[in-house]
């Protein structure tokens, strides 16, 4: 999997999608990124019975959990495939709204290639009105 800038992944997105205009399909996936470096030299983990975890028997029984992070600090991962070629990149929060309008116009413009909805079912389930 190829991690790419913001920008290089919008150009390589709109690539994948032409070449899977005709025939194929395109995957996209979002979700959080919390770089489990950064968050383990911040604070030890605690449990849920507030003792701090420091060795594999510390809190037995206890669940272990992460100090909660100041707002902003997550990112998020959006990763691209078409079965073949992966792509992905990491966008911050402070950019992400930016990113997100980006994203849609590209999105939006891709769409065109989308099969027409069949509408017999729909026609077939309405009584035609009679006359009175």
């Amino acid at each position: 999997m190829v991690l790419l800038n913001n920008g290089a992944f919008l150009d390589q997105l709109n690539k994948l999608y032409a070449t899977n205009k005709t025939k194929g399909s395109v995957w996209i996936t979002m979700k959080r990124y919390e770089d489990k470096s950064e968050v383990s030299e911040k604070a030890p983990a605690t449990t849920k019975k507030g003792q701090v975890g420091t060795g594999a028997n510390a809190g037995a029984g206890a669940v272990q959990t992460g100090p909660a992070p100041p707002e902003g600090e997550y990112k998020c991962l959006i990763r691209a495939t078409d079965g073949s070629t992966k792509i992905s990149t990491l966008v911050k929060a402070k950019d992400l709204v930016r990113f997100q309008l980006s994203f849609a116009t590209c999105n939006k413009t891709n769409m065109d290639g989308l099969k027409k909805r069949d509408r017999k079912n729909r026609r077939r389930g309405k009584k035609k009105p009679t006359l009175a």
